[in-house]
Order: structure tokens, then sequence, then C-alpha cells
């Protein structure tokens, strides 16, 4: 009686087959992890506006309205607004116009440029939206 020899190489469809699931699992990971960047973004966007706006008040409050700046004015560390507020170090704030009672600032997240929000507190107005001033 002749044995067959058991040959322990894969086959071609079995190749395929695990090469496909390993493609499906990447775009899946792919997917979540752009969606996921996208969320972080939005939270520290989110978290400065928070951040400024209780600034602001603060400084209302303690001088009668709220702190007046030059078109364009970034909340960094060396410019004229770093006494109420500095910008984390993934969103650019700036400036857009506003006076002693309102005011209009744009975020902008460094990690995902499509998330763009600002918040005018023109007649009382304290929600953020998507976009600019």
């Amino acid at each position: 009686m002749q044995q067959k020899k058991h040959n322990a190489a894969f086959t071609i469809v079995e190749l395929i087959i695990v090469i496909a699931v390993i493609a499906i699992l990447a775009t899946v990971v792919v997917v979540y992890l752009g969606s996921w960047r996208t969320n972080v973004a939005k939270t520290e966007v989110n978290s400065d506006i928070a951040n400024l706006k209780a600034s602001m008040d603060d400084v209302r409050n303690r001088t009668n309205g709220y702190p007046v700046f030059s078109i364009g004015t970034k909340f960094t560390s060396t410019g004229a607004a770093k006494d109420v507020f500095v910008q984390s170090e993934y969103v650019e704030i700036t400036y857009a116009a506003g006076n002693a009672t309102y005011y209009c600032v744009n975020f902008k997240s460094l990690a995902d440029s499509s998330v763009t929000m600002y918040l005018n507190t023109s007649g009382g107005n304290t929600t953020p939206q998507s976009g600019t001033c």
C-alpha cells in the first residue's frame, strides 16, 4: 500500500480569503480612525470655545464690558489677547469682530481643517456654530 504525502502548504483560495479578510479589517479601522480624529478635533475646539467664553465673561464681569481687539488678533501666548486666553496647541482662535457688548471669534482645528466653528455673542447668543463669523 502506498501512503499519500500530505502537503502542508496553503492553497491559492485560502490565501485570497485571508488577504480579503485583512483588507476588510483594515478598511474598517481606517474609517473608524478618521471619524475618531474628527471627533477629537471637535472636542478640542468645543473645549477652547467654553474656556474662551468663560474668560471673556470673567473680563466683562470685572470691567463691565468685553475686551476689544483688532480684527484678526490671534489668541496666542505672545499676542495682545494673551491676558484673556491662550489657545490650545491644536486650535487656532481669531478675533473677528466685537465691542464692549458682544464679540465674534473664529475657531479652527489645526489637526483637522474641516472643523471650523465660531461664537458670536451678539443678541445674547451663546451657542457655537459651524463655520466662521
